[in-house]
């Protein structure tokens, strides 16, 4: 893959999540640049982003990243309309639950759809289960299988992981940090079954997962446009304390190097 596709391709993402038209690398093929388009699974971003850039709709790469975007923005909608539903639930029934990685990235885009979300996350407490079957199946969920730190549910229109902890046991070195990952949780405000982590720990998390996903299985451009723009949103974190936490995890030169790649593609 040449030079001038890959930096057309960042300059099309770019665009689509900034929102500015970007002059675009001369000798950029958009139909040249389908093949790498189509393995990182960002159809969607480089369609918003070659519309904002000018080109034409009626090529024929536009109209097949069109069709794409078309399907996201309805698999989007639907998975939100069954998020709420299920946390709505949750809420009524007194179940703690705290929602990770896509389940809150989508808010960080300009449009839900920009961030397609192959399966929704959610961390439970295990005590709390016996309680939390019955609401899956009223929802119209069917149990599928359990894994080392997931119970994984569905219907057509949600892939649901209900995490028994944060990170899979078989990660030793993460999940020692980690654990259940309830100690990070702090109930909302306005919603007492509700938990978040702080900004910076939910950064040491999705950096975490990140970096099991590269030393696994590998990441692609989608990741590192996840900690772009959590970074972006998150102006005010406090750096030392996630530099000494990923100390702890042994990542910090890592999340260093990462970050400089950051600032060169966006």
């Amino acid at each position: 893959m040449n030079d001038v596709l890959q930096q057309g391709v960042l300059r099309l993402i770019y665009s689509a999540v900034s929102g500015e038209a970007m002059p675009l690398p001369e000798g950029f093929d958009l139909a040249e640049a389908m093949p790498l388009i189509k393995a990182h699974q960002i159809g969607n971003l480089v369609y918003y982003g070659a519309t904002n850039c000018g080109m034409d709709t009626k090529l024929p790469a536009m109209q097949e990243l069109f069709a794409v975007t078309y399907k996201n923005m309805l698999v989007d909608e639907r998975q939100r309309t069954e998020l709420k539903r299920l946390m709505e639930a949750f809420d009524a029934n007194g179940i703690h639950y705290m929602p990770v990685k896509g389940v809150l990235m989508k808010a960080l885009y300009p449009q839900t759809d920009m961030r397609i979300m192959g399966d929704a996350d959610i961390l439970i407490k295990l005590d709390q289960y016996d309680r939390i079957r019955p609401i899956m199946e009223q929802l119209g969920f069917a149990e599928k299988l359990e894994s080392d730190h997931e119970l994984i549910w569905q219907k057509p229109s949600l892939y649901l992981e209900l995490h028994k902890r944060l990170v899979p046991s078989y990660n030793y070195d993460y999940a020692a940090y980690y654990g259940d990952g309830w100690q990070l949780g702090h109930p909302l405000e306005d919603n007492p079954c509700r938990f978040a982590m702080t900004d910076e720990d939910q950064m040491v998390y999705l950096f975490t997962h990140f970096a099991k996903h590269y030393r696994d299985g590998g990441i692609g451009v989608r990741h590192m446009l996840d900690l772009y723009l959590y970074q972006k949103a998150k102006p005010q974190m406090d750096a030392a304390y996630i530099a000494g936490e990923l100390q702890k995890l042994q990542l910090q030169e890592f999340y260093t190097n990462i970050c400089r790649t950051l600032a060169v593609w966006f």
